[in-house]
């Protein structure tokens, strides 16, 4: 342009124009995003927050652990976001090995309980194959001419899907959103699947995750159950002996009674008293045993922990006498009441008083004391303004090995290969300790010496913001009077 008007080119100012068009243009382009984006926030501000909500949402998902709160989660975002009227997840079910619904809104209660779909269900392999985002509206023109795509198409209906997005995990479908109609009555377009690839990829690992954690969860419930259980046949010797002791004065009042009732006014006024009061001394006990051996949610209460420690030394009191091994108290009387599951810290008790009487392995003594003391920090970094109830079992047996020490409370991990009366250890009962104790927002502190014996202490707050509780298995919710 320059050699045309001028006859020559000068190359320094060819090259600012050149820059200046350059730049002109990365401006106008800017410019045009800018002006497109404010145009999309000032015109459709509903589905820009909406966007932006579900974003936001796909990088938080991951972090939700909790199995019906994630799914809930899901949901409630769509349907609050997109203003749908209708939304569902299906996962398979590897119990059943079919597909069911686990979350829904605004669907009938006999779809959401009836639907169950198998492995080879038609609409089931039909997605699998597809492993993409489906849009109803977009099958419908292909139903005459395919019968696959009709039967998927009256499974989406039936479901009352618009969109239906499956969850892949591993190159697995492991389950299904299916979205029903927006607010605004809109369809899907290409912008809200790009999104929504987006989020069902992290829902899929997310979902994944929760399942594993609740499989956890449930593992971990049956192993406390089963220690529980081998536990109760551990000490069913001492319960067999609690129940004979009432068991000798009934028969003998039993016997007695032709002979002297009506005749001894002493006899027959007491008597009837005295055997009531031996019958309800069996069935507390009883009682006992079964609350203790039942599966049961965790019920958090405030308790006189000398009084739940004391009625435990007392269940496995004869135990230790048989073995020869005095167990010796140094209760704190003025210790605050404190929030804790009873069954629980019987258990932790139990599980305590049981290693050291197989650590003092015959003639010995063990302490069990409580106090109260103060610490900083529990684990649930709540701080324990009131300080803590300090339980403290300890034995004079062999002691533990200072290598050993950072291990005790792994599972499975144990230091005894056979206790006194034959048993082996499962490397459960401590893991359990700490894993309750945990719970209250406490913390177990061990010492031991080799050859001196060991002490192990129980701390549990005095005040703290809420317990840890967890759901257990279904059982009862029973305490322990």
């Amino acid at each position: 342009m320059q050699k045309h008007f001028y006859g020559y080119v000068n190359r320094a100012f060819a090259l600012v124009l050149f820059l200046l068009f350059l730049l002109s243009a990365l401006f106008l382009y800017r410019l045009k995003a800018i002006v497109e984006q404010t145009v999309e926030k000032t015109f459709f501000r509903a589905r820009y927050d909406a966007y932006k909500i579900l974003r936001k949402f796909t990088e938080d998902i991951i972090t939700i652990t909790d199995f019906k709160e994630l799914l809930d989660s899901i949901i409630n975002t769509f349907v609050k976001t997109l203003k749908i009227d209708k939304a569902s997840i299906a996962l398979f079910d590897e119990e059943i090995k079919r597909f069911k619904l686990h979350s829904s809104h605004g669907l009938k209660e006999e779809l959401v309980k009836n639907l169950s779909l198998k492995e080879d269900d038609h609409f089931i392999v039909w997605l699998k194959g597809k492993g993409k985002i489906v849009i109803t509206e977009e099958l419908e023109r292909f139903t005459a001419d395919n019968e696959d795509i009709k039967k998927a198409w009256d499974a989406l209906r039936l479901m009352e899907s618009e969109l239906c997005m499956p969850f892949i995990y591993k190159g697995e479908v492991i389950g299904f959103l299916n979205l029903g109609a927006k607010g605004d009555r809109s369809m899907y377009n290409h912008e809200d699947i790009e999104l929504f690839l987006s989020l069902g990829k992290q829902a899929s690992i997310a979902i994944k995750n929760a399942q594993l954690i609740e499989q956890i969860k449930e593992s971990k419930q049956v192993i406390r159950r089963i220690e529980r259980l081998k536990t109760v046949g551990d000490l069913a010797a001492g319960f067999a002996h609690e129940i004979r002791n009432p068991l000798v004065p009934i028969k003998a009042c039993l016997q007695l009674l032709p002979s002297r009732y009506g005749k001894d006014p002493d006899f027959t006024e007491k008597i009837p008293r005295y055997a009531l009061q031996e019958v309800e001394r069996i069935e507390k006990l009883l009682r006992e045993i079964m609350d203790y051996s039942r599966p049961r949610t965790p019920v958090f209460a405030e308790e006189d922990i000398n009084e739940v420690i004391e009625g435990t030394v007392r269940f496995i009191e004869y135990q230790a006498k048989k073995k020869g091994v005095k167990i010796e108290r140094g209760y704190d009387e003025n210790l605050p009441v404190i929030k804790v599951d009873r069954e629980q810290i019987k258990q932790v008790l139990l599980n305590l008083i049981m290693n050291a009487m197989d650590a003092v392995n015959g003639i010995g003594k063990i302490e069990v004391a409580t106090r109260k003391v103060r610490h900083m920090l529990s684990p649930c970094g709540k701080i324990g303004e009131g300080g803590y109830v300090q339980i403290e079992v300890r034995d004079n047996g062999t002691g533990i090995a200072n290598e050993d020490l950072d291990r005790i409370f792994n599972p499975f991990y144990t230091t005894k290969h056979e206790s006194s009366d034959g048993r082996e250890g499962t490397g459960l009962g401590l893991s359990i300790v700490q894993e309750i104790v945990s719970e209250h927002c406490g913390f177990v502190d061990v010492r031991s010496e080799v050859g001196a014996g060991s002490s192990f202490y129980v701390n549990l707050p005095v005040e703290i913001a809420e317990p840890k509780e967890k759901t257990g298995r279904r059982g009862e919710d029973t305490k322990i009077k």
